[in-house]
């Protein structure tokens, strides 16, 4: 296995000839199952460690312990210094506060500073293997409604880079069904659009949007959110979803890919849990189903079915006009 040199490397830690200082480290590492010692002052990767190399999957933790961990630490800080509900704007969240920027949602900070923006949709990028898009919502079942040339068949409203669209598309035309260049739209910011090359997006137009603005594409087959609602308060979230909703024809969908809150906390996922205490950072929160009900109701929009994961708490919420 390859020596472990490259926390030291990272941390800006001087690999001096008889490594005093990254050995002290190691040994912590060591302790805990993450490392191996092979012997005095030597040491190698175990699979864990081997987690937390420079892969794609890292950025995510990367994301958490640079954006997250440090505002988190001076939550009590915070608390003292606030009202009680300022923590319900997303303009005076813990972060925008952590990061001299009250006024301005996590999102806007992030379009200010672009290698931070970069970041946050890699990382995002990478977590499509952990909170899956499919095996839930049977995506092939919509070919026996489709075919109609004249309404776009999806809008992937704030789809990021697409990955997720991609995949839908892909196993809606492996089983037969044809997705042509403007029945299938990815709306995001400019930013985050301008960042992905038309190639890797085939058969998709790209459209910008701001989803606190009307929605221009009317009378959708499918309007599609994905691990958007989680990342607001309930006001911003229900203005989302009534711009969403009055775009919306009698047969449209509405398909909400979230993880839902247990009733009761319990069970060896906590992914949803942990989620939930990165989300309040930020300025937004994860849902039960009671809380995701009430909340489409109030935007005009009942809920029809939580089609769910086997594994895990991830779902879409499958939902129709009032």
């Amino acid at each position: 296995m390859k020596k472990f040199w490259v926390l030291s490397r990272r941390a800006g830690i001087g690999l001096n000839a008889d490594g005093r200082i990254s050995v002290r480290l190691m040994r912590i590492l060591t302790s805990t199952g993450i490392l191996k010692a092979l012997g005095n002052n030597v040491f190698a990767h175990t699979a864990l460690s081997l987690a937390y190399l420079d892969t794609p999957e890292v950025e995510f933790w990367d994301l958490c312990v640079d954006e997250i961990a440090p505002v988190a630490y001076k939550m009590p800080e915070y608390v003292a210094t606030h009202q009680s509900d300022s923590i319900f704007n997303p303009k005076q969240s813990p972060f925008s506060w952590g990061n001299n920027a009250e006024g301005t949602t996590f999102y806007e900070f992030l379009l200010s500073h672009p290698d931070r923006l970069k970041r946050f949709n890699v990382a995002m990028t990478t977590q499509e293997a952990a909170l899956p898009v499919l095996g839930m919502f049977p995506f092939t079942s919509l070919l026996e409604t489709g075919g109609d040339s004249s309404r776009a068949f999806i809008v992937d409203v704030a789809g990021g880079r697409g990955q997720s669209l991609l995949q839908i598309k892909k196993e809606i035309e492996a089983a037969g069904g044809a997705m042509g260049k403007g029945r299938v739209i990815l709306q995001d910011r400019k930013a985050v659009l301008d960042a992905v090359p038309d190639e890797q997006l085939p058969g998709v137009e790209k459209m910008v949007i701001d989803f606190f603005t009307p929605q221009p594409v009317k009378n959708a087959q499918i309007y599609y959110l994905r691990r958007i609602m989680h990342n607001w308060q309930d006001n911003e979230a229900r203005k989302i979803l009534k711009n969403i909703a009055d775009a919306m024809a009698p047969d449209s969908r509405l398909l909400i890919g979230e993880m839902v809150v247990p009733d009761i906390p319990e069970g060896v996922d906590k992914t949803v849990y942990w989620m939930d205490l990165c989300m309040l950072i930020i300025g937004g929160k994860e849902r039960s189903e009671k809380e995701f009900s009430d909340l489409l109701d109030s935007a005009g929009l009942k809920l029809i079915k939580i089609w769910r994961s086997k594994v895990g708490s991830q779902t879409v919420i499958e939902c129709r006009l009032k």
